[in-house]
């Protein structure tokens, strides 16, 4: 039998670089395809699975796509910030689409995590200008004043353009 990474996934499904350990002096930044945080009313399971993940992987930044969370729509405690809260350093942003308001689901979004030494280098976040939720940004300042820009961005499938409740079909 393979053996399950932090988060539930068989090694032998890996894809991309297998990540070993991090070497010191060295950043480490990761995204992910979230399809979604699952509604929980007290211990999220994505959540923890991406809080194994970090920690078994070390890594400094993540970029998630896809949340599916109108963040206006949750309440103080269900937060990002709140979420992914360790002992160490952690620095987040956040963005959905601000336009359509009705529930705390909702497809699409964009979000931003730093953690330790990394989140203590971030100057400045943002995010979509437009309220779409189509990307956030994190910006670090390293030695000398050197600025590094991190982007996380949402890009809708094109799919049927008929069908109004797509998020590519809400931001055409």
């Amino acid at each position: 039998d393979p053996t399950p990474t932090p988060i539930g996934i068989p090694t032998d499904q890996d894809f991309g670089d297998t990540l070993g350990p991090k070497s010191d002096g060295y950043a480490r930044i990761a995204f992910g395809n979230i399809n979604g945080f699952i509604e929980a009313q007290t211990r999220n399971p994505r959540v923890e699975g991406l809080k194994r993940f970090f920690l078994y992987h070390e890594v400094d930044c993540f970029g998630g796509a896809e949340p599916n969370v109108n963040w206006q729509k949750l309440q103080r405690h269900q937060n990002l910030k709140e979420w992914f809260r360790t002992e160490n350093a952690l620095r987040s942003v956040a963005a959905h689409n601000t336009h359509n308001n009705v529930s705390p689901v909702q497809q699409g979004g964009s979000f931003m995590l730093c953690f330790g030494d990394m989140a203590k280098r971030l100057v400045e976040t943002g995010s979509d200008p437009t309220g779409l939720g189509r990307w956030t940004w994190m910006k670090f300042m390293g030695r000398n004043n050197h600025c590094t820009r991190l982007i996380t961005a949402y890009i809708p499938h094109v799919g049927d353009r008929s069908k109004l409740r797509t998020v590519y079909a809400q931001q055409a």
